[in-house]
């Protein structure tokens, strides 16, 4: 590839929350050229230090723009995501870090009630919050109940833009990319398999990577789970936990939880709102703010992620949360109503 040693590809690194798919034309040839745009360079600029044609560019800029990650302004292009260079990311990893400890500290002080809600439900029989908080705690409030309580407040994270193609005409995600470790588009995520039995699902939480390496555990359990269902080896929500080793929470500890931790995370939103001036200052110092296509909301999507992840690094540092050496837990359980993004 041409000028592979400008904007290296495997230091650029994109990821999307919400429905739809334009993966298929982020390429790593696209990537590097969204790179170099970000720098300021105009296409004709962007594809000599690339070294591919002018013609070369704007057919990817064309496939960019069916999805509605770019808008072509005459000789112009608009990006319509946000990206963040090398500096930057360290920059907000620096902040991120900060509010990270801030969102563990309120979390700590709540934590005599989060353990007295655990010993209601039935699997705290045989072990106790900490050795579950990574899944309880990091998963179910930090990520996504985090995630439920910033679309209910509308303010820091309002719905996700609507990202129309012609494969996906109401696709509605937020996207972007940056430029460094994978890890830090954010360290720690759920993957969700909707099972064929009401309302659960199985569930994984943790690294998709380690030391830049796939989480090959992980990916292996979510492979064994598809081809279990695929070919009906079994025939209940429990049979399917047991067969592959994880976590079986009940209808009634999942509701328990779901319940009872909704006001926990409405008040990691207060940490962030108590924080808001602190990060609209940051987004306003970034490149990426200064296109229209982009917003506060998008670059916050991406922080948070970073932001929870230093809160569950924090609490593993309080000791009152374990992550297991495979760096993932999982859990076959029943989720609540889902309306974030």
């Amino acid at each position: 590839m041409g000028g592979s040693t400008v904007y290296p590809p495997d230091r650029l690194h994109a990821i999307m929350a919400g429905s739809g798919n334009p993966f298929g034309v982020m390429t790593p040839m696209a990537k590097r050229l969204i790179r170099a745009l970000h720098d300021g360079m105009d296409v004709a600029s962007a594809a000599q230090r690339l070294e591919i044609s002018e013609r070369e560019a704007h057919e990817i800029l064309d496939k960019l723009e069916e999805v509605s990650l770019i808008e072509k302004r005459g000789d112009t292009v608009a990006l319509r995501f946000f990206v963040a260079s090398e500096t930057e990311v360290a920059s907000c990893l620096k902040l991120a870090h900060d509010v990270g400890r801030l969102l563990a500290d309120h979390l700590l002080g709540q934590w005599s009630e989060l353990r007295k809600l655990y010993d209601r439900m039935a699997i705290s029989r045989d072990a106790p919050l900490e050795s579950r908080s990574f899944l309880l705690v990091g998963d179910f409030i930090l990520d996504v109940g985090l995630l439920e309580a910033l679309a209910r407040d509308a303010n820091l994270m309002p719905a996700a833009p609507h990202r129309p193609s012609l494969d996906s005409p109401d696709a509605r995600y937020y996207f972007w990319m940056i430029e460094g470790a994978h890890d830090q588009l954010g360290r720690y995520g759920q993957r969700s398999i909707d099972l064929p039995w009401p309302a659960s699902q199985h569930v994984s939480f943790g690294e998709y990577w380690i030391d830049g390496e796939p989480n090959t555990s992980r990916n292996q359990l979510y492979r064994t789970i598809k081809r279990m269902l695929d070919e009906k080896q079994v025939s209940s929500p429990e049979e399917l936990s047991q067969s592959v080793g994880s976590l079986f929470i009940g209808e009634a500890d999942s509701q328990l939880w779901w319940d009872n931790t909704r006001e926990a995370a409405d008040g990691l939103v207060s940490v962030y709102r108590s924080q808001e001036s602190r990060l609209r200052e940051f987004y306003l110092q970034t490149v990426a703010s200064s296109s229209p296509g982009t917003s506060f909301a998008e670059f916050f999507c991406w922080f948070d992620h970073v932001a929870y992840a230093a809160a569950i690094d924090s609490l593993e540092e309080a000791d009152v949360l374990t992550i297991p050496d495979s760096r993932y837990v999982a859990a076959v359980m029943y989720p609540g109503e889902s309306n974030a993004y």
